[in-house]
């Protein structure tokens, strides 16, 4: 086998992975797979490959083809969607919640909502506020702490205009339907590992709507909270156990927005 002439050591909490490859061309897409997520050493416990095929792109993992793409563009949205799933099945020891995370001085919010309830923009609103993820939160249960887990931001056109000029050089192949692939490494340094989660947000997109929010009680925020476990079919009666604990230590607020700048400001002085 050919040695890497490329590699690219990567970290999402306590999973530690390569993308490795030979090919040049390859090698720009590789360098922005994860990239908010860069680990300086350790000892991958998975090796991904780039490959060029005769018709495409493939990534490899110890010899089983886990993504495929006719264009750079089809490559890396593929490529970036398996290692997300890899990293997910590899860090089931974490309880996955379908939420942004954010922390300030090692204290961390979840911002917790479906599709479309403006978790992202929010996130990228927070600009005061170190990013430990987007779409997936990562809380290790004996601590309740939040583990990062920085996956490229997707924004729709709508959210892009959160972004500031020198925050906006994206290249063309993290473009997809007009959608884009923003890498958290954009939005400041990484953050430390293991913020303690003191708060849940549960954001509520509504356009033209001023900012509006009311306490939840813990009944209706263990609702929501379960309702977006990743992962509870395996966790199981201690998953509900760990969601009750946490609604039971987090004070929880819904947060109705149409503006996520006013929302931030909100979430800065309020919470």
């Amino acid at each position: 086998m050919r040695a890497p002439v490329w590699r690219y050591l990567r970290r999402i909490a306590d999973y530690t992975f390569a993308i490795e490859g030979d090919d040049p061309e390859l090698r720009e897409v590789a360098a922005e797979l994860y990239s908010g997520a860069p680990a300086e050493e350790g000892r991958p416990q998975a090796r991904f490959v780039c490959k060029r095929l005769e018709e495409g792109f493939a990534l490899g993992c110890r010899g089983r083809l886990v993504a495929r793409g006719r264009t750079l563009a089809g490559f890396f949205q593929e490529a970036e969607w398996a290692l997300t799933h890899e990293a997910l099945l590899r860090l089931g020891h974490f309880f996955q919640v379908h939420a942004g995370s954010v922390a300030r001085q090692g204290r961390a919010q979840l911002l917790v909502g479906p599709p479309e309830s403006g978790k992202t923009s929010l996130t990228l609103a927070l600009r005061d506020w170190s990013l430990l993820g987007d779409e997936i939160a990562l809380v290790d249960a004996p601590s309740l702490k939040v583990w990062t887990c920085r996956r490229d931001l997707i924004l729709r056109p709508g959210t892009r205009a959160l972004l500031r000029p020198e925050m906006a050089q994206i290249p063309e192949f993290k473009w997809a339907e007009g959608n884009c692939y923003f890498s958290p490494r954009l939005a400041g340094p990484p953050p430390e590992e293991g913020a303690e989660l003191v708060g849940l947000v549960f954001p509520v997109l509504r356009l033209g709507a001023g900012v509006e929010w009311r306490s939840l009680g813990r009944a209706e925020a263990a609702r929501r909270l379960l309702e977006q476990a990743m992962n509870l079919g395996d966790w199981a009666a201690v998953g509900v156990e760990l969601v009750g604990r946490l609604v039971e230590r987090c004070p929880a607020v819904e947060l109705v927005f149409g503006d996520a700048r006013e929302a931030a400001e909100f979430i800065a002085s309020e919470v």
